[in-house]
């Protein structure tokens, strides 16, 4: 493991060899044939995972206290803890490598999370899929076909810290899409995916099969602050992907730092990218394009975007690969050499091989180096700007971490604040302040867009590790963290005329 990684799930390295700035992003692999989890990376900076020392085993269940069976799901958090999902023990399991050795087989190290029916709320999860995670909360994506025959969204959190959700309350139906009770059928619904979007609102992604629910993304709202979601008032259509010549099966979604969605359709053999540019909270027609297209048969089990721009694929088609692809020369899909590249091929991979991969987390799902925060100030055309990053934060790379913000106003000025003193919340310009003083500013940029037109494709983006090694602020160093957030002309925004993003809160690693 690269040891500028300091919050990664897995600790230690594979090998003692010093891979140079930015090779392929470190995985954590599901692996239902070998029933284990694989530990992949770019140990050399080849650009592949193909070397002996590239690939090794993290959980076996030979070797641990679980069973695996056909784990799918897996998620990781800036704790260095990682979550699989296993939808035929019905299982949720815990890891952490708590001795450093780059496994968690040791005592202690993989534990229960949550089971089906043993847990104190009495909540059947049977079939759970994909999985997402937002802080201390796990949500969980389950086609149920059990005996009650629900199709939900599980919302999982430790509540006591006793390293589980088995407690009571610690568990909950948040939304049930379909039950044989309350009249529904088999197949009416098959939650596939689960994703926390940019806005903080929970995506999931409905196949089902019997034609009730139209398949696609929809968007959950808890309006009321219930706790759970009303099927009839607080879910909403986001994306539905126009007809196809062959029935759609959608088993993956992923969303970027810039705000476009990718939906893997394996029915088709293709990857949507799909973008909401009008801000009007739907993906419309015109709103999606085919971002990828398979030459041959194939089918895609997960996608994720990188922190180095590249969107990463893991297919189960004749033999497992990982390939990533990145839209290099602008067109809007992948139609050029060198923009798909495959990295890790079970005929060609030299270290441990990996049999019907279905999930995968990236090295930033494991980081996690920033964490969004605070409330964004709604601009005067109605959209609300958002912050992300790209990259890892460093006090010594020199370049390499963005932060950005869309949604801007078009053709406008403005700059970032940031600060190391924590967060704040304080009312500033008709906004809130939640950079905590003392402050310090950017230099201005502008944020661009559609030229001469007055609409929300405006975006910034600043490199704050070029920034930290050019400016000699001693705060900036190795361990700080740093608070930052946008501020931009808005003329007729009152009182100021000026507009605040919502804030994001990093760590400087090496």
């Amino acid at each position: 493991m690269r040891t500028t990684c300091l919050l990664l799930c897995v600790f230690a390295p594979l090998a003692s060899a010093q891979a140079p700035y930015f090779p392929r992003p470190d995985l954590l692999v599901t692996d239902s044939t070998n029933d284990r989890i694989t530990y992949v990376a770019d140990i050399n900076g080849d650009g592949d995972y193909l070397d002996p020392t590239d690939s090794a085993i993290y959980y076996d269940d030979n070797l641990g206290n679980y069973t695996l069976s056909n784990n799918t799901g897996i998620v990781c958090g800036r704790d260095g803890i990682s979550f699989v999902s296993d939808s035929s023990t019905d299982q949720v399991l815990r890891m952490q490598d708590l001795n450093g050795d780059g496994s968690v087989s040791a005592f202690n190290e993989t534990t229960l999370f949550f089971e089906s029916l043993s847990n104190a709320a009495g909540i059947e999860m049977i079939s759970a899929g994909g999985m997402a995670r937002d802080g201390s909360v796990l949500w969980v994506a389950v086609t149920q076909v059990g005996s009650t025959g629900k199709d939900y969204v599980l919302r999982l959190e430790d509540l006591n810290s006793d390293g589980d959700a088995q407690d009571a309350n610690e568990a909950r139906e948040y939304f049930v899409r379909s039950d044989l009770s309350q009249g529904g059928a088999s197949n009416d619904s098959l939650p596939q995916d689960v994703h926390v979007g940019l806005d903080g609102n929970v995506y999931y992604l409905e196949v089902g099969a019997g034609g009730l629910y139209t398949k696609g993304i929809y968007k959950l709202v808890d309006l009321d602050n219930s706790g759970t979601i009303d099927p009839l008032t607080e879910v909403f259509s986001f994306f539905l992907p126009p007809a196809q010549p062959a029935a759609p099966f959608y088993w993956a979604i992923d969303q970027g730092p810039d705000g476009a969605w990718y939906v893997a359709d394996t029915g088709n053999d293709f990857i949507w990218r799909a973008f909401d540019a009008n801000n009007n909270g739907v993906i419309d027609a015109n709103e999606s394009t085919k971002f990828w297209t398979a030459g041959t048969a194939s089918l895609v089990w997960s996608v994720r975007m990188g922190i180095d721009g590249w969107l990463y694929v893991a297919e189960s088609q004749n033999n497992e690969r990982i390939f990533a692809m990145k839209d290099l020369n602008g067109s809007g899909s992948i139609d050029a050499p060198g923009e798909q590249v495959t990295l890790f091929d079970e005929l060609t991979a030299l270290g441990a091989p990996i049999g019907q991969l279905r999930g995968f987390v990236l090295e930033a799902r494991m980081q996690e180096p920033s964490e969004r925060y605070c409330a964004a100030q709604v601009n005067s055309l109605g959209c609300t700007p958002q912050i992300s990053s790209l990259g890892t934060p460093s006090a010594t790379y020199g370049s390499g971490f963005f932060v950005q913000a869309a949604l801007i106003r078009s053709n406008k000025a403005g700059l970032m604040f940031y600060g190391t003193a924590g967060r704040d919340n304080a009312p500033f310009g008709g906004g809130t302040m939640c950079v905590a003083s003392p402050r310090i500013r950017t230099p201005l940029q502008a944020s661009g867009g559609t030229p001469f037109v007055d609409d929300c494709t405006g975006t910034f983006s600043f490199d704050f590790n070029a920034y930290v090694a050019t400016n000699p602020n001693p705060a900036l160093v190795l361990g700080v963290t740093v608070d930052a957030q946008y501020w931009s002309r808005d003329p007729g925004a009152g009182p100021s005329n000026t507009n605040l993003t919502d804030a994001l809160e990093f760590v400087l690693l090496r």
